[in-house]
């Protein structure tokens, strides 16, 4: 990190790849959290099955 304008201008672009990418795997992580849930559903149906199969 350096004090010069041009130094502080190309930081913050470093910074801002850094961020974008983080960005991106924050939503692919959540489309994968989704897309789990969309398959094992939700924590109360799991339990109301649970309930009914131990019956």
């Amino acid at each position: 990190m350096t004090d010069s304008p041009d130094g502080l201008a190309e930081d913050l672009a470093d910074l801002r790849a850094v961020v974008e990418i983080h960005g991106h795997g924050l939503a692919r992580h959540a489309e994968v959290i989704k897309g789990l849930r969309d398959r094992i559903g939700s924590p109360a149906s799991i339990d109301a099955d649970e309930t009914a199969t131990a019956r």
